[in-house]
């Protein structure tokens, strides 16, 4: 009987779904590790953790009960309006789950529609990201844009 893919193939997989986003910074390894990488977007930092998972799906309530160590790890994390904590949640059929960690809740992210999506099941770095645009206050959205007054050009 095999074990299954090695623990790193989680995180090597996440890291190609986090390099789709943005700019990343991965964590070394070491103790007391808060988080595994983080992603550089325009206006918000976010500090991902990532854990695997052998069950199909997993809820909120189901990461307090396995997850509490790795969760108030993230919790470290300073939340603000530019700096946001994340748990990404790779299944047994190798889809992806997101999580959005506040001080006092988790709210579960929806995986983002991919045009021409058939509902089928998506492995590896082609797997939907998370759309954070339907999280209320969270993150700006991505229509508006926003020039420094200080990189304007002069007259």
């Amino acid at each position: 009987m095999t074990k299954g893919p090695s623990t790193g193939v989680g995180l090597k997989e996440a890291r190609a779904l986090a390099c789709r986003q943005g700019q990343i910074c991965q964590n070394t390894k070491g103790r007391g590790i808060l988080y595994d990488f983080a992603i550089y977007l325009m206006l918000v930092t976010i500090h991902v953790r990532v854990r695997r998972v052998r069950a199909v799906a997993i809820s909120p309530e189901d990461l307090v009960a396995r997850y509490p160590r790795d969760l108030a790890r993230l919790r470290r994390v300073p939340a603000t309006a530019v700096s946001l904590r994340e748990l990404w949640v790779r299944t047994s059929t190798g889809a992806w789950q997101y999580f959005l960690v506040l001080d006092d809740q988790i709210i579960e992210i929806p995986a983002a529609a991919i045009p021409g999506d058939t509902g089928s099941r998506h492995l590896r770095e082609d797997a939907p990201l998370p759309d954070r645009s339907s999280l209320p206050g969270t993150t700006p959205s991505r229509e508006k844009t926003y020039t420094c007054p200080f990189m304007v050009p002069s007259k």
